[in-house]
């Protein structure tokens, strides 16, 4: 008998949700897995067109649909109809993204393409289904009440911190949703089978494993599994199962949420927070530095369509020229279809990972010729086909919403071979220029015919002043040098560079060491740590013998560019001593060594505050996880971690493999915690007294420690594994399938990492480095412009660096001009907005772009008080 809780009223109800989950990608590739999603599809919708009883989740997301219409067009109106009668759930995602490693404005899009889909087609599920996902961020429940989604279901990452399954889950800026987990899992399709008996006996057994944890009376069972088509006579033994004191009902996730808040006792608990407790279910934590290259090629890649390319297209569109909404959201399907958990987190077939570096190709491609068109009709560029073309212009975009100074390192076209370099705007403003390199090229140049036409590229490093805040200024090229020798603030020494504010010295054990000039702070780098990998592509699971290699390199050179006054480059090349694998039986490293070669390269420029590294080898290495230290005299108890739409503060552990053990074997623990976390673009390490920040799009995963005189930040550069999944390891109680060989996975390949290391505790500073560092300055050459082109236009701006922008779009659905941005910090805060004078009226609206209230507009000023870690969406709309 199930025990009746004590609630608002006296029945039990047990929902039972036929669905199925659907990975687009994993074990097997699309085209492969898309044989199988028509045979289902095709079995769903019949099953429920004869059955009025039966209803059907299709895993809380829509791309599947694209793919399925895409062979079957003329299914639309009938899947339309089952949709809208709420018989088949879809939405309101467009696909399940792991959270961690894509940006928050993609995780934005995703819901406003995949709501937009499922209404299309009747409805759109108004729950947040992320029952997959490896861990959850603490912004989501801002995310879902900002699209109306009042519930989230979620299954990893929740451990004891809460005692129920069902809670207020709440983000940083107050939003909160009603939250379920399902502690079990979404694969409950053993619980129902034909035996009507021994159905009721496995249900009894799963609500009474429910009830400790249940204090509502409504319980779930999800029934489905991965890719499982639909029990034909499951509404049948339903309406057979009798359990005392329980109704059983077929039925959907809103019918759960919505009995489940109408039941919920007064105590319902309250939870703020990210969800990476691995205590009842594997959280999968090596993901986030498995084929690493992929993350940093999706974080570039999204980046430059946010914060350049749509940024250009609505100034285009502002200047009376189309905006592409219809390639720009194929282009968004493109890039989304990349982050899914299976396919972003690097934990798939090698098949599928050469799909998605493809997509991203596809994006970055598309990207680059939307902003070759755009280009073509801001300048409204007169090619006309054989005459001839000219190149004497280029535009400097600035995708920040602050003036920007400083040094721009940049490539452009031109007809003719330069000498010399100086840019010159039409107000009279000279930048001065030095080339780096001019090579010859071809290119095509498009109009009412194709020509190839020959150019040279021009790669050159650029001393900017005052570039517009989310705009452009136009400068000629002219072939003349204006820079001094006399200008020189940088100086120079056989293993040391530095300006006013920072040096960069090799020391005598071969460590670099970064210095503040004006503080003394001191970091120490070029130190690495190698351990060897007995994990898989889940799960980084150390070596048996816990051989590690710790220490700077060998050095073999070192070598000083001057490229002053503009900067200075200093380069390390040296190796370091690895074994080259796991023996055959995975246990431990093989005794065999290898060099591995590694170069790092230190820029400080002309009066730069930060220094930038940058890392870069060919991995020779197989099995084996790679690391680059920062040591410091900060002793933070905590650290600043960048995710999704602001930052998160964690704390550090020092788990050793034998409190990871315990964990598994007593504690019983599905997967034991880790000492490393996900991060997203930035790290700020500060106790109060002293403090650093680094900044970097293309690594996504960390370790803090303090250890005796010193702390020790680690950022991992590459783990090399060479197989899907395994069964039990001492870290992971649960296999993880299937056991395919992935080569591709160790990664042998170049490797490249970009860092911003900013020797600072000031917030302002470091936020303002940071965005410049990860949104530079983009130059473009403009062919033969109409002489009455614009010169100069800037969107809008800002003066507070802790704001941060998101977006600059087109609406979804109107002529309005949207701004997206969000507030870092845990205090609220008011700025002002200076807005180009095209815009006579704002209004501040949901992240799905429902209007909420006006904002006046005064002399082109817009004043908002900005809630603390709140995310803002702006409609600006421009003058008729």
């Amino acid at each position: 008998m199930i025990s009746t809780p004590e609630r608002k009223d006296t029945l039990n109800i047990a929902y039972v949700v036929p669905h199925l989950h659907w990975d687009r990608e994993w074990y097997k590739p699309y085209y492969p897995s898309k044989v199988r999603l028509c045979k289902i599809v095709h079995h769903i919708l019949s099953e429920l067109e004869n059955d009025e009883r039966k209803q059907f989740t299709f895993d809380g997301h829509t791309n599947w649909i694209d793919d399925f219409l895409a062979v079957y067009p003329g299914e639309k109106n009938r899947m339309r109809m089952l949709i809208t009668q709420k018989k088949l759930f879809v939405g309101p995602w467009f696909v399940q993204a792991d959270e961690f490693v894509v940006t928050g404005e993609s995780i934005v899009r995703n819901l406003l393409i995949g709501t937009a889909m499922a209404r299309d087609l009747g409805h759109s599920m108004e729950v947040g289904y992320i029952p997959d996902e490896f861990g959850q961020m603490e912004n989501m429940p801002q995310i879902l009440k900002d699209f109306g989604i009042n519930y989230a279901i979620i299954h990893r990452g929740v451990g004891d911190e809460m005692e129920r399954d069902v809670f207020w889950w709440h983000s940083p800026d107050g939003s909160r949703v009603l939250t379920y987990c399902l502690r079990k899992g979404y694969t409950g399709e053993e619980i129902i089978n034909t035996d009507v008996k021994a159905s009721v006996q496995r249900l009894i057994g799963l609500l009474e494993a429910q009830r400790y944890r249940n204090s509502s009376g409504v319980f779930l069972l999800m029934d489905g599994a991965d890719f499982t088509y639909p029990k034909e006579y499951l509404a049948d033994v339903i309406e057979r199962m009798v359990i005392p004191g329980v109704r059983i009902e077929l039925s959907n996730l809103e019918r759960f949420m919505r009995a489940l808040e109408e039941n919920l006792p007064d105590d319902t608990p309250d939870y703020e927070g990210e969800f990476r407790n691995p205590k009842y279910a594997p959280l999968l934590t090596g993901v986030y530095s498995s084929r690493v290259y992929i993350k940093k090629k999706n974080l570039h890649v999204s980046n430059f369509l946010e914060r350049v390319v749509e940024p250009i297209l609505t100034i285009s569109y502002l200047l009376g020229n189309e905006y592409p909404s219809e390639l720009l959201r194929d282009t968004w399907k493109t890039l989304l279809l990349c982050h899914p958990h299976d396919s972003i987190s690097g934990c798939g077939s090698d098949a599928v990972h050469k799909d998605v570096e493809v997509r991203l190709r596809w994006v970055e491609e598309r990207s680059d010729e939307l902003l070759r068109e755009a280009l073509k009709e801001i300048f409204r560029s007169r090619i006309v086909y054989k005459e001839d073309i000219e190149v004497d212009s280029v535009m400097i975009f600035n995708p920040n919403p602050f003036y920007f100074s400083g040094i721009v390192e940049a490539s452009f076209k031109v007809r003719k071979p330069l000498k010399d370099l100086t840019l010159v705007s039409r107000d009279g403003q000279e930048i001065s220029a030095r080339i780096l390199s001019i090579e010859k090229i071809q290119d095509y140049v498009e109009n009412e015919e194709v020509e190839f036409v020959d150019f040279f590229l021009v790669k050159a490093v650029l001393d900017v002043e005052d570039i517009p805040p989310l705009g452009f200024k136009v400068f000629k090229i002219e072939d003349k040098s204006i820079w001094r020798r006399e200008n020189v603030k940088l100086d120079i020494g056989y293993t040391r560079i530095f300006n006013d504010n920072v040096e960069v010295y090799v020391r005598e054990d071969n460590v670099i060491v970064i210095r503040n000039l004006r503080t003394d702070f001191t970091i120490e780098t070029g130190i690495f740590r190698d351990d060897g990998d007995a994990g898989d592509e889940y799960t980084f699971s150390p070596s048996e013998d816990r051989e590690r290699v710790i220490g700077p390199l060998n050095v073999e050179q070192v070598k000083v560019e001057d490229r002053r006054p503009f900067f200075a480059k200093l380069t390390v090349y040296g190796y370091m001593i690895l074994p080259e694998s796991l023996t055959d039986c995975e246990k431990a490293l093989r005794t065999e060594k290898r060099r591995q070669h590694v170069e790092m390269s230190f820029t400080i420029y002309k009066d730069s505050e930060f220094v930038d590294m940058k890392i870069s080898f060919e991995n020779i290495i197989k099995d084996h996880r790679l690391r680059v230290l920062f040591r410091c005299r900060a002793f933070p108890d905590r650290i600043e971690a960048g995710e999704p739409f602001g930052s998160i503060e964690r704390g550090y552990k020092l788990l050793t493999l034998e409190d990871q053990k315990r964990q598994i074997q007593q504690d019983g623990y599905r997967e034991s915690e880790v000492n490393f976390h996900p991060f997203q673009k930035l790290l700020i390490v500060d106790d109060g007294k002293y403090g650093y920040a680094i900044s970097t799009l293309d690594l996504t995963e960390y370790e803090y420690s303090v250890v005796s005189d010193h702390s020790v930040l680690e950022l991992t550069l590459v783990r090399a594994i060479g197989v899907l999944g395994k069964d039990i390891l001492p870290v992971r109680s649960r296999y993880s399938l299937p056991a395919f060989p992935t080569p591709d996975a160790q990664c042998l390949r170049d490797i490249e990492a970009n860092i911003r290391i900013i020797p600072s505790r000031n917030k302002e500073k470091i936020f303002r480095y940071s965005e410049a560092f990860m949104n530079p300055i983009y130059v473009q050459e403009i062919l033969n412009p109409s002489p009455n082109s614009p010169k100069e236009f800037s969107l809008l701006k800002w003066s507070e660096p802790e704001i941060i922008l998101s977006s600059v779009k087109k609406a979804e659905t109107d002529d309005e001009i949207i701004i997206r941005f969000f507030n870092i910090l845990d205090k609220e805060i008011n700025i002002s907005l200076k807005l180009d004078p095209i815009f006579k009226r704002a209004s501040i609206a949901t992240l799905s772009e429902k209007p909420l209230e006006d904002v006046p507009v005064q002399d082109d000023l817009l004043s908002i008080r900005i809630p603390k870690r709140k995310v803002i969406t702006l409609i600006l709309g421009p003058q008729k």
